[in-house]
């Protein structure tokens, strides 16, 4: 059964179909969901952490989607969609056979339906657009050396204490560790998995999920392909991979570790202290970017390690001692000064539980 919201989406949206409307308000329908829903609930974006049944935890996904559009305040200055654009995401609301690609969708959604879009009114159009393109991966297959190393990194990377205690400390700051949860216990590494998706977003490399992290092959093989990468070594390649691969998971291991800590899968930054007091239980600080400044602790900079390596900037011996370090769970602090490197424009990274970066124009020539 569709959940509240889903079900007046789809009243709305069939019915603008049936009269030959051609645009579709989020406003709008908010309006229609006060009329029938006390405001108090629908304002209330909070999806249990814990669910464990997938069928219906992929419904209270796609609800809280919904409201997560209808509360977001940059549709108010942008509130009408093409109808027909809107059918993708219909569609996929009303589709009733759960499944792990559906619930990739699902948390993908979630994440990107609170980002304010103002200044970028291309993106919410490009999130409705390619979700659908997230599959689980198939690709792995046709790369096996590489995933394979990819795979006993992650286990290395989320096994190792000073990943786990520097990941920590910055949810400390941000967010109690007994209120929500009422125990001292904190999120346990053991149970965090890698998911390898295969998407058409280009510049998605990853994003959070329920005790786990997508990763999105489609960057990683272009680093490892590009005819205009080919003067670099195999193994230049794979310590590019490799680094980049290390900045996209320790970025997304803090969104799931607050997440947990708050039993919320809709908590995200930069929208943790909200204007609803019932809502910020445990919550100590907001922060603008949680995971970027997680990336940070470990690397000083938002690193871009392809246009770094193109610009044969990098210090291999450096970076692969490094590597080296994070694989024998030995503590490492990155040094600046031991290679040059270019760094991304932080104004223009997305401020949301995803991994976007910006397109790199040595995949796209």
């Amino acid at each position: 059964m569709s959940s509240n919201c889903v079900k007046i989406f789809s009243q709305i949206y069939e019915e603008h179909e049936r009269l030959g409307h051609q645009s579709f308000s989020f406003n709008k329908m908010a309006e229609e969901l006060v009329k029938s829903t006390p405001v108090k609930k629908i304002n209330k974006d909070f999806l249990p952490y814990d669910h464990e049944d997938l069928s219906v935890f992929v419904l209270l996904c796609k609800d809280c989607i919904i409201r997560n559009l209808c509360l977001n305040s940059s549709f108010q200055k942008h509130a009408e969609f093409g109808i027909k654009f809107l059918k993708n995401l219909y569609n996929f609301l009303n589709q009733t056979i759960a499944s792990e690609q559906s619930l990739a969708q699902s948390i993908f959604l979630i994440h990107n339906s609170k980002v304010d879009f103002q200044t970028n009114h291309k993106f919410i159009y490009d999130v409705l657009e390619k979700f659908s393109s997230i599959k689980i991966s198939s690709l792995v297959e046709q790369y096996p050396i590489v995933f394979d190393e990819l795979k006993s990194l992650f286990g290395k990377i989320v096994s190792n204490s000073f990943v786990q205690q520097t990941v920590n400390a910055l949810i400390d700051e941000l967010a109690k560790k007994d209120t929500v949860r009422k125990n001292n216990l904190d999120f346990d590494y053991e149970n965090l998995n890698l998911k390898f998706i295969d998407s058409e977003y280009g510049t998605l490399y990853g994003y959070a999920g329920k005790n786990s992290i997508y990763v999105n092959t489609k960057p990683f093989i272009k680093i490892l392909t590009r005819k205009n990468l080919e003067t670099f070594s195999y193994d230049q390649k794979l310590t590019t991979i490799k680094l980049t691969f290390v900045c996209v998971i320790v970025h997304e291991i803090a969104h799931v570790v607050l997440r947990y800590r708050l039993n919320d899968m809709n908590k995200s930054s930069p929208f943790l202290k909200t204007q609803q007091k019932d809502a910020d239980e445990g919550v100590l600080n907001n922060i603008a970017e949680c995971g970027l400044a997680c990336e940070k602790k470990f690397f000083k900079e938002a690193i871009d390690w392809v246009v770094s390596m193109r610009n044969q900037n990098l210090n291999f011996g450096y970076l692969n001692q490094l590597l080296k370090d994070i694989e024998q769970g030995r503590t490492f602090d990155f040094d600046t000064s031991m290679t040059k490197f270019v760094t991304f424009d932080e104004t223009q990274l997305v401020r949301m539980a995803c991994y976007f970066r910006p397109k790199k124009e040595i995949f796209y020539y």
